[in-house]
């Protein structure tokens, strides 16, 4: 199964290319507010580099947030594009998922971080078989992460762990960029979720309300 994976979820944008578990190409490029003129040429780039052909994909995926809200959009629209235009199938994974599967521990608990702005935190917390996802003052994460838990963060975010990381007894993993192989794994783990109808039915994982959407709210009180 071959498979062409997105992340526009940060200020990078992430093209992976795979063949089963095989990485055929992976590259990471600064993408903040440039994701619609830069998109379609590394795509373009990927898939020359990589050897194949676009009709050669078996599955298109992006990860669905939360994260930037124009770059989730991007990412989420050039991966269904693609996969509607083909007849391939479209497979999304949370952001924080995807932070969370950089290692293969699954007997500690689990917390993935990403800055959210407005002093607040994207926060996925993980315990054997289950997943909580939340949007939280940056003052919660020292109780989020209290004990023994493994954190996984970018480090453009590292700043969100001061004080905090050397009281935890987990290991703290620390990541330049939204890893693409680790997207590939989950696809590899639920290839039963990568299907035709989630072209049309896969919704972005905002967590919080957009500007646009509060601003209309406030518009309509």
């Amino acid at each position: 199964m071959k498979s062409l994976l997105i992340d526009t979820s940060t200020n990078n944008i992430g093209i992976g290319i795979f063949d089963g578990k095989k990485c055929l190409h992976e590259s990471y490029t600064e993408g903040e507010k440039r994701y619609n003129s830069a998109i379609m040429g590394l795509i373009d780039e990927a898939l020359k580099a990589s050897g194949i052909t676009i009709a050669e994909i078996d599955v298109f995926g992006s990860t669905l947030g939360p994260g930037s809200f124009t770059g989730i959009r991007v990412g989420m629209a050039a991966a269904k594009g693609f996969a509607d235009g083909c007849g391939a199938k479209f497979f999304g994974a949370s952001t924080l998922d995807v932070l969370a599967y950089s290692d293969d521990d699954v007997n500690t608990k689990k917390v993935s971080l990403l800055d959210a702005r407005r002093n607040e935190v994207y926060m996925g917390i993980y315990k054997k078989e289950s997943a909580e996802y939340e949007l939280t003052a940056k003052e919660n994460i020292a109780k989020a992460v209290k004990g023994a838990c493994n954190i996984y963060i970018l480090e453009r975010d590292i700043k969100l762990l001061e004080g905090i990381a050397e009281n935890n007894r987990g290991k703290t993993v620390i990541l330049n960029h939204i890893n693409l192989q680790s997207f590939n794994n989950i696809l590899m783990d639920n290839k039963k979720h990568a299907t035709r109808q989630a072209v049309y039915s896969a919704a972005p994982l905002y967590i919080r309300q957009s500007d646009a959407e509060i601003c209309r709210k406030k518009a309509v009180i």
